[in-house]
């Protein structure tokens, strides 16, 4: 019997850059995959080149999903489909604000609008998978304004509408809380249940479907390993090995590098005061009260919707109070700008990260730092040019220094965002889930390098929904749900 695909000896170059190399691999029916691999191992390439959205360079490609084998991926969308960040960023980048109903609904013809409206037959096929996925009460719901968890089952729900034989689901787990992770992994063996075949990139190697009965494992974008169910513990071990053996993480040279103690009487660096935070008519923080001082270091916590985003965007004056309400930040007076305010102030996103999608090289990622804008659209001085140079030395990616942002891996684009937020030697850094997409050695080395920051005299904000992420110097948290303040209060014994 035919492979449902079959690759064989291929090779996938983007640019100058060899993305993958000398690929094998077949997909039988019945099967359900697992990719396995460290930021920048090729997984989300493998996953283009078995869609059709990319062609190899070498070697072959062969599908037999619709019987007859042929080498053209025309047509295969119809039968597979695949859910990537990809998409998902595209909406919060260029605000394509839409009802989550209307986002389902463009999985029928894979487009990014709703050109034509489904016919009675669509409709039905999805309100059935809506109502099997749970998020009914989303329909009307802009897709914008819904938590990364609830968004993660839509994109699914939009994949599904077009009954598809094969389910590619690229770091589906990245950015939900533990619930919603748990429930995005049903999902996905309730799929599986129903004949759908399913192949999902990963790089948590404890949280996979029970679906699963092959694995594969992708190093520096070639095949080290495949296996079948029985093998599958040793080949998840030996993955987690290989995603946490690397060369020594960096230690920032700086003289300044001692933990700096400040009097938590003096003025502090934020202070909000009775905040509701409204998005249109919709009240996303309510009552706001909180004070930043020097030398603390918080950490936000709460699910995914509990409003921990939102409460960056006030702190870097995107979002300002409704009447009545007040923020003071830095000490600045009334009439500063926006611009004043951002240059007190470091900012590390997976959204900031996935803004910058085009061709730009890293030093100008780092320098963009200065001017608090996505691209370089400014002069810069030689000492603004030294500056990025020493920050990315200090974080050793000098490396990098020429190479094209899209030409990184994950890890190695946060590396550099890290850099960004430094170079204008920021008061405060915040970081909103910042570990979020990285490898098991990349999230090690990323919060260790945000810990030695932290120690030079930088307060850190950080959120986060893993309680194993909150670095040592963190000695206060901040509880939030629902748009609400739960609770805030010091970090008892923390190790310094």
């Amino acid at each position: 019997m035919n492979a449902l695909i079959d690759i064989q000896r291929a090779d996938v170059q983007i640019g100058n850059q060899k993305i993958l190399s000398d690929i094998s691999w077949r997909l039988q029916k019945d099967e359900n995959w697992t990719l396995l691999g460290s930021n920048g191992a090729g997984k989300t390439t493998f996953l283009k080149l078995i869609h059709g959205d990319i062609w190899h360079n070498a070697g072959s490609r062969i599908y037999a999903i619709q019987g007859e084998p042929q080498e053209s991926p025309i047509g295969i969308k119809n039968h597979a489909a695949l859910v990537s960040p990809e998409m998902l960023n595209a909406y919060a980048k260029y605000d394509w604000n839409i009802k989550v109903e209307e986002v389902i609904h463009t999985g029928f013809a894979d487009t990014v609008w709703l050109f034509d409206k489904p016919n009675k037959h669509q409709i039905s096929i999805a309100d059935r998978i809506i109502e099997q996925l749970g998020i009914d009460s989303l329909r009307q719901k802009e897709i914008l304004r819904i938590s990364s968890g609830e968004a993660k089952k839509v994109m699914i729900a939009r994949a599904l509408v077009s009954e598809p034989v094969l389910l590619m689901l690229d770091e589906i787990c990245n950015d939900p809380d533990a619930d919603s992770r748990e429930a995005i992994i049903d999902i996905i063996d309730q799929t599986a249940l129903s004949g759908t075949q399913i192949i999902y990139s990963t790089h948590r190697t404890l949280e996979m479907p029970n679906c699963i009965t092959h694995a594969l494992v992708l190093d520096r974008g070639s095949i080290v390993m495949q296996s079948g169910k029985k093998d599958l513990p040793h080949v998840r071990k030996q993955a987690y090995i290989r995603m946490t053996s690397d060369e020594s993480i960096p230690i920032i040279e700086k003289k300044e590098s001692e933990y700096l103690e400040y009097k938590s009487e003096s003025a502090p660096l934020i202070e909000i005061k009775n905040a509701d935070i409204y998005i249109g008519d919709w009240q996303i923080l309510h009552n706001i009260n909180w004070r930043i001082n020097k030398g603390e270091h918080w950490a936000i916590s709460g699910k995914n919707g509990a409003g921990k985003s939102t409460l960056f965007k006030l702190i870097m004056a995107e979002l300002h109070p409704a009447s009545g309400g007040k923020i003071l930040r830095f000490n600045l007076q009334n009439d500063a700008s926006v611009w004043d305010v951002r240059k007190r102030i470091g900012y590390v996103s997976s959204s900031l990260q996935a803004s910058y999608d085009w061709g730009i090289s890293a030093e100008d990622v780092v320098l963009s730092g200065f001017f608090s804008s996505i691209g370089l659209y400014d002069e810069v001085s030689k000492a603004q040019k030294e500056a990025a140079i020493e920050w990315l030395h200090i974080l050793r990616i000098d490396n990098l220094r020429n190479r094209r942002i899209l030409s990184l891996s994950y890890g190695e684009s946060r590396k550099v965002l890290l850099a960004r937020a430094m170079v204008n030697k920021p008061d405060m850094l915040l970081l909103d889930e910042p570990f979020n997409g990285l490898d098991e050695y990349s999230r090690s080395e990323f919060l260790n390098l945000v810990e030695q920051i932290g120690r030079m005299g930088t307060t850190i904000v950080m959120s986060t929904h893993h309680r194993n992420e909150i670095i040592p110097i963190i000695n206060h948290e901040l509880k939030m749900k629902g748009g609400r303040i739960l609770s805030s209060h010091r970090i008892l014994k923390t190790i310094l």
